[in-house]
């Protein structure tokens, strides 16, 4: 499945038909409006990432690594949108006054909070997914060991025409 050059969260899941564009074009409206438009694309994103992750820790859970990989692939295309969204908002502060900075930095707090919020819910699932991957990593470890450490005995009693082993020279 090919990703198209718009990088728009509704685009890339397929949740629309077509591209989500907020509603507005950046070049007619002011620098808090661009930003606005962003950060909430962002948060669109991340919520969908969310969602994502939920899922992704439950193909952990059913050891689906073909979900898993799927999900992975979505949740990369669109961690490239936030990032669009991000160098879009470093363009505008780019552009703009230390004021008009101050200014967009007050007039957007609380939706930069509730991006946070996702972000800090984002990194505990990922951590639980991570440790479920260990946990099942240890697990795989401990199963190859111990059939390691069997076929080491059998190797002891040797194949037919070798030496015999140590404790009956008839076996």
């Amino acid at each position: 499945k090919k990703i198209p050059k718009v990088y728009r969260c509704f685009y890339i899941t397929g949740k629309s038909s077509k591209p989500y564009n907020g509603g507005m074009t950046m070049k007619n409206t002011s620098p808090l409006d661009q930003v606005t438009s962003s950060l909430l694309e962002q948060q669109k994103c991340y919520d969908l990432i969310l969602e994502k992750m939920e899922e992704q820790k439950k193909a952990i859970g059913l050891a689906d690594e073909k979900r898993l990989l799927a999900i992975i692939a979505e949740n990369d295309a669109l961690i490239v949108a936030t990032q669009k969204q991000e160098e879009k908002i470093r363009s505008v502060f780019k552009d703009i006054s230390e004021d008009e900075r101050n200014n967009i930095i007050k007039a957007t707090a609380t939706l930069r909070e509730q991006i946070e919020i996702i972000l800090k819910k984002l990194i505990a699932l990922e951590k639980a997914c991570e440790e479920k991957l260990n946990d099942e990593k240890a697990h795989i470890h401990e199963q190859i060991k111990a059939l390691q450490q069997k076929t080491g005995v059998l190797k002891k009693y040797g194949k037919p025409g070798e030496e015999m082993s140590w404790f009956s020279k008839k076996a």
